[in-house]
């Protein structure tokens, strides 16, 4: 599952059930990973906490997933690095501030 904006995207995998060494559960389950890309303003290791302790939340209580394997990666990416409708992030940011429409 992926959820995709102009500066974020999330994106949802299990993995299966034989998992890297030391995370071996004592149910046979699949393990959540949650990858999340953002794109702008770097955020503060608070925001951050914030983020995997909500989306963790969600795992646990939607999905009744053990908190202690699943996992949350933050990745922040530079708007120069990431493209969309042909162009750089960095360069709409720029053209939308001098109102030109995109």
């Amino acid at each position: 599952m992926a959820l995709t904006l102009e500066s974020t995207r999330i994106d949802c995998h299990s993995w299966p059930t034989h998992a890297p060494a030391g995370l071996a559960t004592p149910r046979a389950q699949k393990l959540p990973y949650v990858n999340v890309q953002l794109t702008g303003d770097r955020l503060a290791a608070e925001q951050k906490l914030e983020l995997i302790q909500r989306i963790t939340k969600v795992f646990v209580d939607v999905l009744g997933k053990d908190p202690a394997t699943t996992f949350i990666v933050i990745q922040e990416i530079d708007p120069e690095n990431w493209g969309v409708h042909g162009t750089s992030v960095a360069l709409r940011r720029e053209a939308r501030a001098r109102g030109e429409k995109l």
